[in-house]
């Protein structure tokens, strides 16, 4: 009979090795999937990348790069190629390839090269600039990892560098000195203009150099001019003031004045300008010196109605009365220790409202205003606005002018004829009592500063001028007419008197008149022309023109045929002539009428 032999073995445990021998064999699978898919993404996004990449690994040999790399570099073979290719054999290829224009690359090669390495190995990530023989401008940036290998970043900055080109160029162009700092006060950039106020220390003044360095070179130029002040505290009060926001001083380096004006950038660095302001210091010395000359006071407010700059005269006249001001005051200031002083007086309780009128006229300055001090003085202050919205202020003292002024008054007012002065504008200028009193009841409307229009519709429609009642628009009409010339005529008023008008031109182009009474002389001669007239002899007046004044009916009675013709105004030769026409022995009774000449036939 057969027999069946049976074999047990446990087979759990190889089972097992099995199951995580395939499970680790598919963890290996998926682990590798997803670094080839993580490969894949990093490597195209490398690719995506604007700027050029590249990574080499601890040996310093290339790992990969992507086409912008290349696009920069197109010397550099394809990435299958390239891989594995040390940094200085890249360099060296650029070399060959004729790709770098630092003229250091043709005059010592392995130098350049050498240098370089420093750059790229160096721990911090320096960066540094390469300009190609293209034209492009890269910025190299390169990083050490902790694994020692190195990731390149390669940036097209050609754009940034034709800006800053244009931008040097600019800078370059300006008339004035411009200087940048950076936000730790280290100069950024600064044209020759800048670097010539320097001196002998223009070379010094390079990208890099501190604002108290560059102080130090300043405080050298100033002292070697002999001013003897401490150098470190001097430096210290320029570094203290550059760090102000905004700062705006003046320089004095030798013959030369710079006016130096600093700003904050939004960084926090510095732009400063300086400007040579010399010849404007020469021309505002001399300005100065000007003003100083004028026997007028003299003062500039600006805008904002401060006092920018004043002469002697002008502070003088404060000054006298205990009064003080000075450059910076606001006029509302001066305004109101001028009525602490007493110089001016306020008509109304009400101070603060009196003074904003004031400033108000201060402002907007309308003719002259005189103003008398205390102490018997009187100043004429005259104000005009300047084309920057300031003023301008002129005060004037017309003591000795306005006494001079009363003492014509007096004499004016004196006169017994009537007197009246317009000026060039044809505006009532002055005027005396008996002139006025002809205007009867609207003496009152009258006043200085009339235009001669209004006045003479005053006088017309007074009622007083004889000529010109019921008639009134048409009579001053007649007087437009004769205004402009110079005159003598007669006028006659209601009340029968008669006034002689003699008018005459002032150099200024006003005009003045005279009214002379003559009332008592035109009825002397109606009394003397009666007297004549009754005379039974023939009588005749002549002037001393040879004309004819008065004739009396008892001559015209002895030559009828001249009755006709005899007029006022004839002159005696038409007379004779008429006469010799008449005459029978016409030449002895010529010749004996010639020598007669004025005497009466």
């Amino acid at each position: 009979m057969g027999q069946l032999y049976c074999a047990v073995r446990d087979v759990d445990e190889e089972w097992r090795r099995e199951q995580d021998l395939g499970k680790a064999r598919r963890e290996a699978e998926k682990a590798k999937t997803e670094t080839d898919q993580a490969e894949r993404l990093l490597a195209e996004a490398i690719e995506t990348l604007s700027d050029g990449f590249i990574l080499y690994d601890s040996d310093d040999r290339i790992v990969r790069y992507n086409s912008r790399y290349r696009e920069f570099f197109p010397f550099m073979p394809a990435m299958v190629e390239g891989a594995g290719m040390h940094f200085r054999d890249v360099l060296r290829l650029g070399i060959e390839t004729g790709h770098y224009a630092d003229p250091e690359v043709i005059a010592d090669p392995e130098a350049w090269v050498e240098r370089m390495c420093v750059v790229h190995t160096a721990d911090n990530g320096q960066h540094h600039e390469m300009e190609t023989t293209e034209g492009r401008w890269i910025l190299i940036t390169d990083r050490r990892m902790h694994d020692g290998c190195i990731v390149g970043i390669r940036t097209d900055i050609t754009e940034v560098k034709r800006a800053e080109a244009h931008l040097r160029d600019a800078i370059e162009s300006l008339n004035d000195g411009f200087v940048l700092y950076d936000a730790d006060d280290r100069l950024v950039v600064a044209n020759e203009r800048y670097r010539r106020d320097f001196g002998e220390y223009a070379d010094r003044v390079v990208p890099g150099v501190t604002f108290r360095e560059l102080m130090g070179f300043t405080f050298d130029l100033v002292e070697m001019q002999g001013h003897a002040i401490d150098r470190d505290e001097w430096i210290d009060n320029q570094v203290a003031k550059h760090a102000v926001d905004h700062t705006l001083q003046e320089l004095q380096i030798g013959a030369k004045t710079l006016r130096v004006a600093s700003h904050s950038t939004t960084d926090g660095g510095i732009v400063t300008l300086r400007s040579d302001i010399t010849e404007m210091k020469h021309a505002e010395y001399r300005l100065t010196d000007a003003i100083e000359s004028m026997r007028d006071g003299f003062a500039l407010y600006d805008k904002d109605d401060c006092l920018v700059i004043a002469n002697g005269k002008y502070l003088e006249m404060f000054q006298s009365l205990g009064g003080e001001i000075e450059v910076g005051m606001n006029i509302r200031d001066v305004i109101r220790m001028a009525v602490e002083t007493g110089i001016l007086v306020p008509d109304t309780s009400d101070l603060d409202a009196w003074i904003d009128e004031r400033v108000e006229q201060h402002r907007n300055p309308e003719g002259d205003v005189e103003v008398s001090f205390p102490d018997d003085r009187t100043y004429v202050v005259s104000a005009n606005n300047t084309r920057d919205g300031g003023v301008v202020v002129l005060n004037s003292e017309a003591t000795e002018l306005k006494r001079v002024e009363m003492r014509l008054r007096d004499a004016i007012e004196a006169i017994q004829d009537g007197f009246v002065l317009f000026d060039g504008n044809d505006r009532l200028a002055a005027y005396n009592s008996s002139w006025a009193r002809d205007f009867g009841d609207a003496v009152d409307q009258i006043h200085i500063g009339m235009a001669f229009d209004d006045m003479i519709r005053v006088f017309a429609y007074s009622g007083k001028v004889k000529d010109a009642l019921g008639r009134e628009e048409e009579w001053i009409e007649e007087q437009f007419r004769m205004h402009g010339e110079e005159v003598d005529f007669e006028r006659r008023f209601d009340d029968g008197r008669v006034v002689r008008v003699s008018r005459r031109h002032t150099e200024e182009g006003g005009a003045v008149a005279v009214r002379t009474d003559i009332t008592a002389i035109r009825q002397a001669e109606i009394r003397l022309a009666d007297a004549i007239g009754s005379l039974h002899d023939g009588f005749l007046l002549w002037d001393e023109d040879d004309r004819l004044v008065l004739s009396n009916d008892a001559y015209a009675n002895l030559y009828p045929k001249l009755a006709d013709v005899m007029r006022p105004g004839m002159e005696f030769s038409e007379l004779a002539e008429l006469l010799f026409d008449m005459h029978p022995n016409r030449s002895p009774w010529l010749n004996w009428k010639s020598r007669a000449s004025k005497s009466a036939s």
